[in-house]
């Protein structure tokens, strides 16, 4: 199934240092598995004769002798194909990582810059997507708490306008509403 055109990435390389490290140590580890395997073949079969029949010759050597050039081509051929699955495997689940870790920094200074209604958002199958979602949660909460504080503000605001117009009796009303507003704000913000 494709993805819409809007959520695919348009960039190859996000983070060119940590998904060219990413592809660089996977493709050696694949290359440094298959060198190996074929130095464990040639160490093990160093000890053995082989005998070749081919065009009426019997043949008797050692089988490194015998073996090594087919040996030799064949892992030539599979570090080649290795390397290149490699490379594209990697790019691919670099992508998975690099891309979120790039959303978070965007989106995470947005928020610092106090846009709080600011979500990260990570397509499907991109890894972090639980971090995310907290960090989504963690800052909608943040939001409904200022959001609130900045209303009971504008209500003391309100008040404290009312304060000037009114005689002694409704500003000593008024000073006790104040004190009383004012130490519901203090409990709730703690």
């Amino acid at each position: 199934m494709s993805q819409p055109e809007a959520n695919r990435r348009k960039k190859l390389f996000i983070e060119k240092k940590f998904q060219g490290k990413f592809i660089a140590k996977t493709v050696l580890s694949l290359i440094a598995g298959l060198v190996l395997s074929m130095g464990l073949l040639i160490y093990l079969s160093d000890d053995s004769l082989t005998a070749d029949y081919s065009g009426g010759t019997l043949k008797i050597q050692q089988t490194t002798d015998m073996l090594l050039p087919y040996i030799i081509i064949s892992n030539a051929l599979a570090i080649a194909l290795v390397a290149v699955a490699g490379v594209m495997i990697s790019l691919v689940y670099s992508h998975r990582i690099a891309g979120p870790l790039y959303r978070f920094e965007k989106d995470l200074e947005a928020i610092k810059q106090g846009d709080l209604t600011r979500r990260i958002k990570l397509r499907d199958g991109d890894q972090f997507s639980e971090m995310a979602e907290q960090i989504n949660s963690f800052t909608d909460f943040f939001d409904t708490k200022i959001s609130g504080l900045n209303r009971k503000l504008e209500e003391l605001s309100a008040l404290t306008g009312e304060f000037a117009d009114t005689d002694y009796n409704g500003k000593l009303s008024a000073i006790h509403e104040l004190e009383q507003r004012l130490a519901d704000l203090r409990a709730e913000s703690c």
